[in-house]
């Protein structure tokens, strides 16, 4: 999953096919039964259109593990994007307190002004506070006070949202390029979320 053009679909048919290819933004989810290690997974590379998030709770549901994919060459564009799609996601598994792992690939670093790893994680911490806040107060302005039970459900009232402490999900951040980089490191958290 990731906002649009940021590298999804690449990124899957490398992991599939083996191929680079150069790519338009996807209407239609792309989808293989198997990876391409013969493990027993189905990849599915969603859209990144506002329109088609309707697909993403069906997905979420079944998933094993969450490869999301942000473009770190244009990183102040996609932020805002990027953290309301991620926001959904990890808001999914709030309740439970325990979701699947989640890869972030900071994508296209093969480019020359790419964002690192650690200024992507703080721009989207920072969206995604602005988000609780937005949620917070809508819900507190629709009725006419907010309790506890009202609040945003991601992080903790009263603290700002960190990943390493509220994110219902455990996530790693990477800088890559789908385009370029070797697949190992991608490869390997699909074979260790396979059996799980």
């Amino acid at each position: 999953v990731g906002p649009c053009g940021s590298g999804k679909t690449l990124l899957f048919y490398r992991l599939v096919h083996d191929e680079t290819v150069d790519t338009v933004s996807s209407m239609q989810p792309n989808e293989s039964p198997a990876s391409p290690d013969g493990l027993p997974l189905r990849l599915v590379d969603l859209p990144g259109h506002y329109r088609l998030r309707g697909l993403l709770p069906d997905e979420l549901e079944c998933a094993q593990a969450i490869i999301f994919v942000f473009d770190a060459s244009d990183a102040l564009k996609q932020a805002k994007p990027a953290a309301e799609l991620l926001y959904a996601i990890l808001s999914t598994f709030a309740d439970s307190k325990t979701g699947p792992d989640l890869l972030f690939i900071c994508n296209k670093s093969d480019n020359k002004v790419v964002k690192t790893t650690q200024r992507v994680k703080l721009m989207m911490m920072n969206e995604i506070e602005t988000l609780r806040k937005t949620e917070n107060s809508i819900q507190s302005t629709a009725d006419g006070a907010s309790s506890s039970s009202e609040q945003a459900k991601l992080g903790i009232p009263g603290q700002f949202f960190n990943f390493d402490a509220h994110s219902p999900c455990k996530i790693d951040f990477i800088l890559f390029s789908a385009r370029k980089d070797d697949l190992t490191s991608v490869r390997q958290f699909i074979q260790a979320h396979a059996s799980s």
